[in-house]
């Protein structure tokens, strides 16, 4: 089976449905949803899949961090079918061949790694927060010198 935009958008976020539905729910609380509405939407168009509302999709975009138009490329595209479009895009039907196929995985790799490439730069700047916040606790634990008085003190004790 191939994967769906859906699918791809919520694994290059490294999460199961489980999960992501969970990040639907922090977010929207008032329309809480559940793994099974994942599998479902991610199902579609097949016929066991449930298709998604606008609204549902807008949300979706904004969990994916991503245009609403990249989580249904490639569903319903029937511009080939346009002779102006195919003299300008030079683009045949879609075929279920292998170069084919490959081809259309290029956009989830360009995805994935958009996705890295943020993550890591997330992580870096987690790490050096996480560094100045060691410092700044170090700083704070560690113990304070004497007072003066004290010092002064021992200095004239016989």
């Amino acid at each position: 089976p191939q994967l769906s935009q859906l699918a791809a958008m919520r694994l290059a976020h490294g999460w199961s449905q489980r999960d992501a539905a969970g990040e639907w729910c922090r977010r929207w609380p008032d329309d809480l949803k559940t793994f099974k509405n994942f599998s479902y939407w991610e199902r579609w168009p097949a016929p066991s899949g449930y298709s998604q509302s606008l609204a549902v999709l807008t949300r979706l975009a904004e969990l994916y961090q991503c245009a609403v138009a990249d989580l249904v490329a490639g569903v319903g595209d029937f511009r080939y079918l346009d002779k102006h479009h195919r003299a300008t895009e030079h683009r045949e039907p879609p075929r279920d061949e292998p170069s084919t196929r490959s081809a259309s995985l290029q956009p989830y790799l360009t995805i994935l790694d958009d996705i890295a490439a943020s993550t890591q730069r997330w992580a870096d700047a987690v790490a050096t927060r996480t560094s100045h916040c060691r410092q700044q606790l170090a700083d704070v634990l560690r113990p304070l010198p004497a007072p003066v008085e004290d010092q002064s003190a021992a200095l004239h004790e016989p």
